[in-house]
């Protein structure tokens, strides 16, 4: 390799078509949708069950392969598998060609804002761009000496470290924060309601709040009819992706859609009863919502936030108790009744205030991520 070199994308980087007809008969177990890969991350934390979930996903991806996003590429998806699997027709499968002497500096690079650019460049669509694995491979990149690609490559891999240690200690501190939470909340169970601290009272959900299902989807998705305007919609994906606030959201609906959906007041705290079911999140605007997300709005004498923790620890119970079929779901009937363990409304403030400050160091600790990721991309572009 000469001391500089343009090489294209599709000189380093294949797409990969490997398919089946019977996922669970070819031995794959897991799904991965646009929905559970992370903006700016390369691990993957969550997937399907093809057997609970049924998709019709017929791409079959490897573990090793690269997943990137080709659907609304701003949203910058992109991950490294780490098992073996179906995904998303809006997903392309891409790996290393068997010539490219240095692999492991891929995943960098498709992280890399020039690349990302350039993904977003190369797309068509109005409502929901994509771009393709033909206009990806005519990305340019020079590169540098194999003495200059393998040091910066090891910087690279440092920096991973960084972040999986950052990982570390964000998972640390969920184990800690858990234990607070339930120290300060004492969620009661469910099927058996046991004593809580004098003064408290167990009342139902529905005492405590609203609790109304989002209304009808417009469908198909993305039909012009009804996307596309100015009203945020909220999915069942971006309740999930939101560790506690919702501040975004993928679609939007326009006046036609707003009519035959339903709109939610900022602080309105949403959970989802399909899919990944017992997601919860609170909204920062006014948001519309598919009807497999329910929202929940407090009463005169309810704190929101305090009541927003108090239903995140529900989710492996409200899982639980889910029917099994084609996909899980529940509905109204059992959310309404839910019990839960009531202080007075100035203990319930005081509870969410001091989950509050937690959390706030919690997002500090996490807004690491996006450093190390700075770091990264400032790596692989120069």
């Amino acid at each position: 390799m000469t001391d500089k070199q343009t090489v294209k994308f599709g000189d380093i980087c294949r797409e990969v078509k490997l398919t089946t007809k019977d996922s669970i008969a070819d031995g794959y177990e897991r799904y991965i949708g646009l929905e559970h890969l992370d903006s700016g991350s390369l691990k993957i934390k969550r997937w399907g069950m093809i057997a609970e979930d049924n998709p019709s996903f017929t791409r079959v991806f490897k573990k090793g392969h690269i997943l990137f996003g080709k659907r609304r590429p701003y949203l910058k998806k992109a991950a490294i598998a780490e098992f073996d699997g179906v995904c998303s027709g809006d997903i392309i499968v891409m790996e290393s060609t068997p010539d490219n002497k240095f692999p492991d500096f891929l995943p960098f690079l498709i992280q890399s804002d020039s690349f990302w650019k350039h993904a977003i460049s190369t797309s068509s669509g109005s409502l929901s761009p994509r771009t393709k694995f033909k206009s990806l491979q005519e990305f340019s990149l020079t590169l540098g000496d194999e003495q200059s690609i393998q040091r910066k490559l090891g910087l690279l891999v440092k920096c991973e470290e960084i972040r999986s240690k950052n990982n570390q200690l964000l998972e640390a501190f969920d184990s800690l924060f858990s234990i607070v939470v339930s120290d300060l909340l004492r969620v009661v169970a469910q099927d058996k309601p046991q004593q809580v601290p004098k003064g408290w009272q167990i009342k139902e959900l529905c005492e405590l709040a609203e609790v109304s299902r989002g209304k009808f989807t417009p469908r198909p998705r993305n039909n012009p009819i009804y996307y596309g305007g100015s009203t945020p919609f909220l999915q069942t994906g971006d309740v999930g992706r939101a560790s506690l606030f919702i501040e975004s959201h993928e679609q939007t609906l326009n006046e036609k859609g707003l009519s035959v959906s339903k709109l939610f007041p900022k602080g309105t705290i949403f959970l989802t009863i399909a899919a990944n079911i017992g997601d919860v999140a609170m909204s920062t605007y006014d948001v519309a919502c598919t009807d497999s997300v329910v929202g929940i709005n407090p009463k005169d004498g309810v704190d929101g936030v305090w009541l927003l923790f108090y239903l995140k620890q529900l989710k492996p119970y409200l899982d639980s108790i889910a029917p099994e079929s084609a996909q899980k779901n529940i509905n109204l009937a059992t959310l309404r009744p839910l019990k839960v363990a009531t202080p007075s409304y100035e203990k319930q403030v005081l509870i969410g205030q001091e989950l509050l400050k937690l959390y706030s160091i919690y997002k500090l600790i996490s807004g690491k991520e996006s450093s190390i990721c700075s770091i990264t991309g400032a790596l692989v572009e120069r």
